[in-house]
């Protein structure tokens, strides 16, 4: 009896060893349904969960009032249409990319366990299609949070990839490092994405709708704010998507009490240039 356990140990061991795969046929499976994230606020990575939609990070759209993204083996860009789900208490959302399709990365349906080897592909610092390897070193509950503690390295930019294991299938989404730490990366068990696959909306919500959701420097009184939109649709011919981004822009980048400065410079035909630029640039990104 203890001959054939043992038999079936090997047998077990025989099978998983053959249906995993090396990092090179991971990254060949895997790397075309992977894409870089660039915002006008930053970048990030993301992967296909769906037809024509990307899983990423919340944080890494937060704020954002226009988005593209890229196969990470491409540089030819698809504007992202906006979100069809998001879940912020664990940091996920779903983004609609109607002119881009790739296939779904697999979901694993096999428990994670501490020591497993894992793989991560994403854009650390702006490097597109870079993976990197390493176990999971623990399963920690970080302010309520439920996360996959793993020694594959991340970097900025690499939030929103996925992480998989030897199978090539996804078993979690990085999400942040600790900074003081060697190794220490965190990420968030595809469980959640699950979930909020099975709520996700059939019509995209904007983008700019998320920029309630950021800090801002400063809100403007309301009455500023109800003329520079109204300035900016008779101006416009009453585009209040391009008008509610535009004004959205403006209060990221200047607190009231500066645009209040700029303001009077302007009554005077003193607008500064660096204004005049900036203004420039967020109508061109609006319109998009």
């Amino acid at each position: 009896m203890k001959h054939l356990f043992i038999l079936g140990l090997v047998a077990v061991n025989s099978i998983n060893h053959l249906f995993s795969q090396d990092a090179t046929l991971i990254y060949t499976n895997t790397v075309n349904s992977t894409v870089t994230i660039e915002t006008d606020i930053g970048l990030g990575s993301g992967f296909f969960v769906a037809p024509n939609i990307i899983a990423t990070n919340y944080h890494v759209m937060e704020g954002a009032l226009i988005a593209n993204c890229y196969l990470n083996n491409s540089d030819t860009k698809f504007k992202i249409d906006g979100y069809l789900g998001v879940d912020k208490s664990v940091d996920l959302i779903l983004l609609k990319v109607s002119t881009l399709n790739k296939p779904a990365i697999k979901f694993s349906t096999t428990t994670v366990s501490i020591g497993q080897k894992v793989y991560v592909i994403g854009s650390p610092k702006g490097l597109p299609a870079t993976i990197s390897d390493g176990i999971i070193s623990g399963m920690r509950d970080i302010d309520g949070c439920k996360l996959i503690q793993m020694t594959a390295p991340i970097s900025l930019g690499s939030s929103g990839g996925p992480v998989l294991n030897s199978n090539g299938e996804l078993i979690g989404i990085s999400v942040s490092q600790l900074k003081d730490g060697q190794n220490i990366n965190f990420a968030i068990p595809k469980s959640n994405l699950d979930m909020l696959l099975n709520f996700k909306k059939e019509v995209p919500e904007e983008l700019f709708t998320l920029v309630d959701s950021i800090v801002k420097k400063n809100d403007f009184p309301i009455d500023v704010v109800d003329t520079l939109v109204n300035s900016c649709l008779a101006t416009s011919g009453g585009n209040q998507k391009m008008c509610s981004c535009l004004l959205g822009k403006i209060q990221m980048e200047y607190t009231y009490e500066e645009f209040a400065v700029i303001e009077v410079k302007m009554q005077f035909d003193q607008t500064p240039a660096d204004f005049m630029d900036f203004i420039g640039k967020a109508i061109a990104d609006c319109r998009k």
